[in-house]
């Protein structure tokens, strides 16, 4: 990933390493995200640059995420820091500095100059080597936060209850997952944030989400979607007692929820074509973010007809359920790169309402020239193998990509 390490930096690089390294010595460090990938490594979208604690040594570690995996790997501070500015300089178009006391963006477009901006400190994190590997994670969500006592996820002292411990760590981790999808996504402290999240229950995520953007300037509108009358209700007491400007709660499902504005869809245990329902409306609202957990793949299985090669593998029950399972994800993604987004399949947490732990994520992109007509092959490809004659999410989409 690091390219040809000779060419001499520019000048802007020289001066976003120098306040790297001057953030990691005056401990304001909180995290460094490359993106936008040019180089020779197939399927790498970004790589995360963290201060780890590895048997009380300082590191850098770096989560290289490609399309299906991520990939971590530690280096001591001083060879990292020798190897940031080319790195960038040879494979990415743009660098994003976050520390506790300002935020540096250094971004080109194309072949053309670098350009260095900064901006005030955004980020939420720990301005300090975490020793993640050595001790129990810090969490993303501070635990004397109102709404974590409310939900009953906290008692009275801010301390997690321990029937709740599971649902603090998925908290947690699909705060990481969002932070980090909302950054990929371009969406920026300015301007104003439409976020629905689908089959939002009892409003866990619901609540963290709004916790998290709150302090925003601009205006904010978090809407909790929920079939069931007596959560709808708990949700918004619970949102009216704590004053949560800008978040409500509201009777539905994805097949009855119009909005006139979304940036984020959200929809963590739609069953079956719910997911399906659940990604077009995302896609034809022109979402920046779409994040779905999927589960019940119940539509493709009884269609498969498997080809003479893998009868042997899929007369299995539990083998054919598995591979309906895939090949369902599968087509949803490929469906969605389409549509104009980069989608990622990946493990995530098991919700209490299923043992499932996927989630679809999928990130507005700008258009690349062939990419669909790429995907749209990949799908034919796959439905002619297997034999499907039918797919939920391309019916629903019939009106956004093409004929074939």
């Amino acid at each position: 990933m690091c390219g040809n390490m000779k060419k001499e930096l520019t000048q802007e690089i020289q001066d976003f390493v120098a306040g790297l390294r001057n953030s990691i010595k005056t401990r304001s460090f909180i995290r460094l995200t490359l993106s936008d990938y040019h180089g020779q490594e197939q399927d790498l979208i970004k790589s995360t640059v963290r201060l780890v604690s590895i048997k009380g040594h300082g590191m850098l570690t770096f989560v290289n995420s490609y399309s299906t995996k991520d990939i971590t790997v530690n280096y001591e501070v001083p060879r990292g820091l020798g190897m940031i500015g080319h790195t960038i300089q040879n494979n990415f178009s743009n660098a994003h500095l976050y520390t506790s006391t300002i935020d540096t963006h250094l971004t080109r477009t194309g072949d053309g100059p670098w350009s260095l901006l900064a901006s005030k400190a955004s980020a939420t994190g720990e301005p300090e080597i975490s020793a993640a590997h050595d001790r129990q994670k810090k969490r993303v969500i501070d635990q004397k936060q109102p709404f974590l006592h409310a939900l009953g996820i906290t008692d009275a002292e801010h301390k997690i209850l321990p029937s709740m411990n599971d649902k603090w760590r998925q908290i947690n981790r699909f705060m990481e997952l969002f932070n980090d999808a909302a950054q990929d996504a371009g969406i920026t402290e300015e301007g104003s944030l439409s976020i629905a999240d689908f089959g939002s229950g009892k409003g866990y995520l619901t609540f963290a989400i709004h916790n998290a953007i709150s302090s925003r300037s601009a205006p904010i509108e978090v809407t909790g979607i929920e079939i069931r009358d007596d959560l709808v209700k708990f949700c918004n007491d619970v949102s009216a007692e704590l004053g949560c400007k800008g978040l409500a709660f509201r009777k539905g499902d994805i097949t009855s929820y119009s909005p006139d504005r979304l940036d984020i869809l959200i929809a963590l245990h739609a069953c079956d074509t719910a997911t399906d329902h659940a990604i077009s409306l995302g896609i034809k609202a022109g979402a920046k973010v779409i994040m779905c957990a999927p589960c019940c793949h119940k539509e493709i299985r009884p269609m498969i007809k498997p080809p003479e090669v893998i009868k042997s593998l899929l007369k299995h029950g539990i083998h054919l359920g598995q591979e309906a399972e895939m090949l369902t994800d599968t087509l949803r993604a490929l469906l969605m790169e389409a549509a104009g987004y980069q989608a990622k399949v990946f493990e995530f947490i098991s919700l209490e309402h299923t043992d499932k732990n996927k989630m679809i994520l999928g990130i507005k992109r700008r258009h690349e020239p062939g990419r669909q007509e790429k995907c749209l092959a990949q799908i034919r490809a796959l439905k002619d193998f297997y034999g499907i004659t039918r797919i939920k999410l391309e019916e629903l989409l019939a009106d956004v990509l093409p004929k074939p």
